[in-house]
């Protein structure tokens, strides 16, 4: 085992692995594929890039300024998603007035994640923030109508936050959508959802 590691962390062992690796960490590999299945190679700086069991790591395309790895979140459960057929059907209004994901990602740069959520009354308004490293990729946020036609972008507010908010909104079905806001751009994001009468959503 100590022999596997020492060839794995020179990149002298490109491809070959022990199939009974187990859960202990070891450096990912020079050449593809950088880890043996059921791993992902968990980039933390240039010098130290980790085979580690579990989530899933891709290239960041677009990414920070280091030019680094995204080690992608796994949003599996709430895949897929990617089209007003498919959303994620958030619990608004049925049994909430809002709705907080955490762990989200856009990876593949194709990927769109969306969320139905439904409107009972008319007048209310709603507001979407999601949370994420708005330099390392920018995402775009957006609400659309029951038809799938955009009715509000998002705008960033800060570094981490980017927000859309419609009011005044009629009574039926509206989705909230993310996607990545140019080629290459893959990103990690969390997302708030909240529905609210009278006076613009906090």
């Amino acid at each position: 085992m100590k022999f596997a590691y020492l060839l794995l962390s020179t990149g002298l062992l490109a491809a070959c692995y022990n199939p009974s690796l187990g859960e202990t960490p070891f450096r990912c590999g020079t050449d593809d594929p950088k880890c043996p299945d059921g791993y992902s190679c968990h980039v933390y700086s240039p010098a130290e890039q980790i085979c580690e069991a579990g989530s899933v790591t891709v290239d960041g395309g677009g990414g920070g300024d280091d030019g680094g790895d995204l080690t992608c979140n796994d949003d599996s459960s709430i895949e897929p998603n990617d089209t007003t057929g498919n959303a994620w059907v958030t619990p608004i209004p049925s049994t909430m007035p809002s709705v907080s994901l955490v762990q989200l990602a856009i990876c593949p740069t194709t990927d769109k994640d969306l969320f139905r959520f439904g409107v009972e009354v008319n007048g209310k308004n709603v507001k979407a923030t999601i949370t994420t490293d708005v330099a390392s990729g920018p995402l775009l946020l957006q609400v659309l109508n029951g038809a799938g036609a955009t009715i509000a972008n998002g705008q960033a507010v800060s570094q981490t936050e980017i927000v859309v908010a419609v009011n005044n909104l009629a009574i039926g079905s509206y989705y909230v959508q993310v996607q990545a806001n140019g080629a290459g751009v893959e990103n990690n994001y969390t997302i708030d959802i909240v529905t609210c009468d009278g006076a613009p959503c906090p």
